[in-house]
């Protein structure tokens, strides 16, 4: 940003530098500069005390919360899920999952 302000600076109408000022300030405002240039936002949260049933969405406890399955039906102490594959179902143990909540919901 200071080789901007240095152009800035270079321009001899005050009237236009004064403008320019002002706009490159207001750009600062609005976009941050940097390695990140965007912000993030969660696509699931884990939901606790929520109960894990079925059609509900489920993450491993310890996995990564983007591995996201829904729940097809409970079997004793496993649930049956579908992951992002529809023809594909995996069966993990209940206490290793957590209700999620996408974003939106």
């Amino acid at each position: 940003m200071a080789k901007l302000q240095d152009l800035i600076a270079q321009v001899s109408d005050p009237v236009l530098r004064e403008r320019l000022t002002e706009e490159a300030g207001r750009l600062l405002r609005q976009k941050k500069f940097g390695l990140v240039f965007e912000e993030h936002l969660p696509e699931v949260t884990p939901l606790y005390d929520a109960p894990v049933r079925e059609g509900a969405y489920v993450a491993l406890k310890t996995g990564y919360m983007k591995d996201i399955y829904q729940v097809l039906r409970l079997d004793g102490e496993s649930v049956v899920c579908r992951t992002e594959d529809p023809t594909e179902e995996v069966v993990l143990p209940l206490s290793d999952v957590v209700a999620v909540a996408r974003f939106g919901e």
